[in-house]
């Protein structure tokens, strides 16, 4: 087997995140057959067990996702319930702040609001059980729609969401210059 091909596929597998990618995926991007794809999982699997490493790669719905294996949830879940208790970043906050306001909404909409890749703040912000999926949107691709939750609540010590402050809207500068331009 190719070693670049095992590793291709590694960080394929890794950076396709939560969702997974199919193994057809795999095969069309990597240029290769769908029966090399599942040797290099395989020889994957065989090295994270040699290895004692607490990483997997399993197979779900034709797709596939690198998890933890189950020897380390207990540790994890530890250490997600001491990082809850913990500050959150700025922009763990601003995408929290976006995903409360306007609830459900894509990782798409958040991106185009902030600008950035969200991918790993949603990440953490679903393990530290801020937000959760509400669904699917019924668009192309079917995207995840996220909400804030119960807990969610609780940290900011919020009755509900008509308890979050209300926001006031921003005047554009443009609005302004147009405006001055007027009355001179």
């Amino acid at each position: 087997m190719n070693p670049s091909l095992i590793q291709q596929c590694e960080a394929l597998i890794y950076m396709s995140g939560e969702e997974g990618i199919t193994k057809q995926s795999l095969a069309m991007i990597m240029m290769c057959a769908p029966q090399d794809i599942e040797a290099c999982v395989e020889v994957l699997n065989a090295r994270y067990i040699e290895h004692l490493s607490a990483f997997q790669i399993i197979e779900t719905a034709d797709s596939f996702k690198l998890v933890t294996v189950k020897a380390v949830h207990d540790i994890l879940a530890l250490h997600l319930q001491m990082k809850a208790t913990s500050s959150l970043s700025n922009s763990a906050l601003e995408t929290l702040a976006i995903i409360a306001y306007r609830q459900p909404c894509t990782k798409s909409i958040i991106e185009q609001l902030r600008g950035v890749n969200v991918d790993m703040i949603v990440r953490k912000l679903v393990a530290l059980d801020l937000i959760q999926e509400a669904g699917r949107e019924n668009t192309p691709g079917r995207p995840i729609l996220y909400e804030v939750t119960s807990h969610f609540l609780d940290v900011f010590h919020l009755a509900s969401l008509q308890s979050l402050p209300i926001l006031k809207p921003i005047e554009s500068e443009e609005k302004d210059l147009y405006g001055k331009s007027e009355t001179a």
